[in-house]
């Protein structure tokens, strides 16, 4: 192969490298214009502060927790866990404890069962 052909071979071989990535942002032009945009992530839960694996919340918060569930439900009775944990800025899964004691102890009281549970203060 001379040096002319191997130019040629080396300015074609870019040509068609540079065309591929063409045809290729194109398509996918095309198929997110198809598409439209992204959808934007939906959060129904709230962020809470996240522990380490093994690591206890204080029964400090756990009270103060337990106090402001019992709040809510005082003026929202028959409300359940994602409506408490929405209002209160958590996830359902740090009312659990909480929500046990609280039944336990008989400052709540509870009707229907697993997602349908709808907690409400003792009747005096």
């Amino acid at each position: 192969m001379t040096e002319l052909d191997r130019l040629i071979r080396t300015r074609v071989d870019a040509f068609v490298r540079e065309i591929a990535d063409l045809v290729r942002r194109a398509a996918l032009e095309a198929v997110s214009d198809a598409l439209g945009p992204p959808p934007k992530p939906v959060r129904d839960k709230p962020m809470s502060k996240t522990l380490a694996r093994g690591n206890k919340r204080s029964s400090s918060e756990l009270d103060s927790l337990a106090s402001r569930i019992v709040r809510h439900v005082a003026d929202q009775p028959g409300s359940g866990a994602r409506e408490i944990a929405k209002a209160l800025g958590v996830t359902t899964k740090d009312l659990v404890l909480p929500t046990k004691k609280l039944v336990a102890s008989g400052e709540l009281t509870t009707k229907g069962q697993k997602r349908a549970t709808k907690y409400f203060r003792p009747k005096k």
